[in-house]
């Protein structure tokens, strides 16, 4: 199992994250209140996942870029914020947290193997690979009626349920429509 890092600028935050963890026995390798701490902390690691909210030093899209290869990060929105795009090593989850989905999110990520999620040492998908995220992303928009967001959560979730990264997940889409994602739009 991969190490699971917290990096959340409030400690109280953390502390309640890292029980909901701990109950779901995914222990937690350590909490940070900064970037810096967590690259640290990181370096020192083989892989990971790292949970993060907004941090006083890095953004959510730095630290993305500057984890090692092997390292995945769940990225934490207060409601009204749009996800980080572009990001293959990345899944945004919004507040408030659903305790399920959250566990679960955390749980897959970190018992996956790098080949799966976080293999991002080319610094995110190639731009082939962007292109098909933006072309099923404009299917599932004007099929489904989504927004950008929407449309992107949607693949990203399929990708996680599936095991597949995103670029095996918009091919798919792009084949069979997007019709074949219905049941998670129904969700």
């Amino acid at each position: 199992m991969k190490a699971i890092l917290l990096a959340l600028p409030r400690a109280q935050a953390a502390v309640q994250l890292k029980k909901v963890l701990v109950s779901a026995s995914l222990p937690v390798t350590g909490m940070y209140g900064s970037g810096a701490e967590v690259l640290t902390a990181a370096s020192a690691l083989p892989d990971g996942v790292v949970i993060c909210g907004r941090l006083p030093d890095l953004s959510p899209a730095q630290l993305a870029q500057m984890l090692p290869s092997g390292f995945d990060l769940v990225e934490l929105l207060s409601s009204g914020q749009i996800p980080l795009q572009g990001y293959s090593n990345v899944i945004s989850l919004h507040l408030p947290l659903n305790r399920l989905e959250f566990v679960s999110t955390v749980q897959t990520l970190a018992s996956a193997s790098g080949v799966c999620f976080g293999s991002h040492g080319e610094q995110g998908r190639s731009s082939g690979e962007k292109e098909l995220v933006f072309r099923a992303k404009a299917l599932l928009m004007r099929e489904l009626s989504l927004s950008e967001p929407e449309a992107y959560r949607l693949l990203q979730k399929r990708s996680m349920a599936s095991g597949l990264r995103m670029a095996d997940t918009a091919r798919h889409v792009l084949r069979y429509g997007a019709k074949s994602l219905r049941k998670e739009v129904l969700r």
